[in-house]
């Protein structure tokens, strides 16, 4: 294999592959695929994690000898520190890569290209055409559970619409669902892992993705690149089920900016030991935010004409689900709580459901417990 391709291009496409290699038992997994056409004049880069697929395709590349092997991780690394315009790959027939660009000369262990878990790909007979699906997808998918054993909320929910298209996430105590009526041209409904979500969101950016189904797999096409990955069987419930059930007793609207600066008012008392936790009331003229920890109070006010008082005690929440939905708005956003205390905010482009917590428990520092503890013994003596 040997071709000659713009520095800048090249680097751009590894960097493009990588987003989908983690680390791997399988040595071939965790490089990324370089594959050369002298026929077509274009040279391919595919990254994996067995789940998902990122294809990066570069046109108009000198081929002198059709290839393919599978390069280290670190080809990106060596590629971005070049400032020559273009690099010359080319393996020998041990499979050592050798890249060239300027005064510099690397050579690189690879791994047979036989060896790559690559994903057989049956592009879909349709697609529809989707954009600002990275904005919708930034503004639900942070409610996602990430890690540990329930799969079952480890994804996104992706419902496109030419009338109205919504992505849903939630981690239990967590839902987000983010709403455009712009965003497609027709309607697919598809369930991703996050994992999967996260490198979607990062390649879409806010171009025009186009979006298929070829069971099981769904596939992304933007511009030169192919995004294809594993959907999942099952998921949490839709939102909508849930907002069916819910019902208001507690209502007021304030500004986003306003209610994220008061919530981070309130608990800048808490340390990173304490127990994350903001109680909320509703009063006729204010949402008043009250946070506590050992020897240490806060509280801030945002001015709201409430519909009814929540009782005296108030509801808990952490403040960090609430934050995170709030820094996401630039306007106002509607506040409703339930008789139980679960509270639904929603802005002008999108609906988020927090579960209320217990009351939070005050608990005094190791250090100063232990100091305590040292003068009580030396009293005591």
């Amino acid at each position: 294999m040997k071709f000659t391709v713009s520095t800048k291009e090249m680097h751009a496409a590894l960097k493009t592959a990588l987003r989908a290699v983690v680390r791997s038992s399988l040595q071939a997994a965790n490089g990324l695929l370089i594959t050369a056409d002298a026929g077509k004049c274009t040279v391919e880069v595919t990254g994996t994690d067995i789940r998902t697929t990122v294809i990066r395709r570069i046109k108009g590349v000198s081929v002198s000898e059709s290839g393919s092997v599978v390069a280290p991780a670190v080809t990106a690394d060596i590629l971005r520190l070049s400032k020559a315009e273009t690099v010359t790959a080319e393996t020998d027939e041990n499979g050592l890569l050798t890249l060239t660009f300027g005064n510099s000369r690397y050579e690189l262990p690879t791994v047979a290209a036989e060896s790559f878990p690559k994903c057989n790909i049956a592009f879909p007979q349709s697609y529809i055409t989707v954009r600002g699906l990275s904005e919708l997808l930034r503004k639900s998918a942070f409610a996602a559970e990430r890690q540990g054993e329930m799969q079952s909320v480890q994804c996104v929910r992706i419902k496109l619409d030419a009338e109205k298209s919504r992505c849903e996430a939630t981690d239990t105590k967590r839902m987000a669902m983010a709403v455009s009526s712009t965003a497609a041209d027709g309607s697919l409904e598809l369930l991703l892992h996050i994992s999967a979500v996260n490198i979607i969101e990062a390649l879409s950016g806010s171009g025009t993705v186009y979006v298929g189904t070829s069971p099981p797999l769904a596939v992304f096409i933007a511009k030169n690149t192919v995004f294809a990955t594993l959907m999942m069987n099952s998921g949490a419930p839709e939102m909508q089920k849930l907002l069916d059930r819910f019902h208001t007793e507690y209502f007021t609207e304030t500004g986003a900016k306003e209610l994220m600066q008061a919530v981070n008012t309130a608990s800048g008392c808490l340390m990173p030991e304490d127990d994350l936790c903001v109680n909320i009331r509703l009063a006729p003229a204010a949402v008043i935010i009250k946070a506590a920890a050992y020897k240490r109070h806060s509280e801030a006010a945002v001015p709201a004409l409430c519909t009814a008082e929540t009782p005296d005690e108030g509801f808990n929440y952490n403040p960090r689900h609430i934050t995170d939905f709030l820094k996401l708005c630039s306007d106002s956003v509607k506040i409703s709580i339930d008789r139980n205390g679960f509270m639904l905010l929603e802005s002008a482009d999108g609906k988020y459901m927090v579960t209320p917590r217990k009351k939070a428990v005050i608990r005094e520092p190791k250090k100063a417990a232990e100091k305590n503890s040292a003068e009580k013994k030396k009293k005591a003596a």
